[in-house]
């Protein structure tokens, strides 16, 4: 059994998991960022559920997690969208140009 602790009052538990939950964590992170858009929540559940055998909970979990860490955004209509840039080529020209302060 895995637990995975989402904050100090809400602790998700994962029976009979074959993975861990970092694994998963990371499997969902990747699905979203390599699709980049989905139309719903529901359809997000419906290709989570079927390749990952999680469930809403943990999903929600996740999702949760992946909001507060500005990785993507929930929009009204409930659509999801991947908003976290890696590779931001402006800001590494910025760095590389700046000077150290001491």
């Amino acid at each position: 059994m895995h637990i995975i602790t989402v904050n100090m009052s809400k602790t998700v538990l994962l029976r009979h998991s074959k993975t861990s939950p970092t694994k998963t964590r990371l499997a969902i992170e990747n699905l979203i960022k390599n699709e980049g858009y989905f139309e719903s929540t529901s359809q997000l559940y419906k290709i989570l559920i079927s390749r990952f055998s999680c469930s809403r909970v943990t999903i929600n979990a996740v999702l949760k997690n992946l909001k507060s860490s500005n990785k993507i955004q929930v929009n009204k209509d409930g659509s999801i969208v991947w908003i976290f840039s890696d590779k931001n080529d402006k800001l590494t020209k910025t760095i590389q140009k700046s000077v150290l302060l001491r």
